[in-house]
């Protein structure tokens, strides 16, 4: 099926199709993580608790097993956190 919009022909690799056959994939990582989040009851049960950071970061826990820390900014940042 022609799609109606313009779409570059390298950006193929970037259909389901494409990176559903590499492990290394933005598709990949997230329905892994979809799935643990799932099987690991914390990971979905457990209570969220925000945690100080400085902007564009985004920290939080969720029970006593994950601790998320994730830079949005476009600049690097040091943390003084445990884990």
């Amino acid at each position: 099926m022609q799609s109606w919009l313009p779409q570059p022909g390298d950006w193929a690799r970037f259909t389901v199709e494409g990176e559903a056959a590499d492990p290394e994939s933005v598709l990949s990582l997230y329905r892994q993580a979809l799935r643990l989040r799932r099987e690991l009851p914390g990971w979905h049960t457990a209570t969220l608790t925000w945690r100080a950071a400085p902007d564009g970061v985004l920290a939080f826990d969720r029970g006593d097993g994950l601790s998320c820390i994730v830079n949005l900014s476009d600049s690097p940042h040091s943390l003084d956190m445990q884990g």
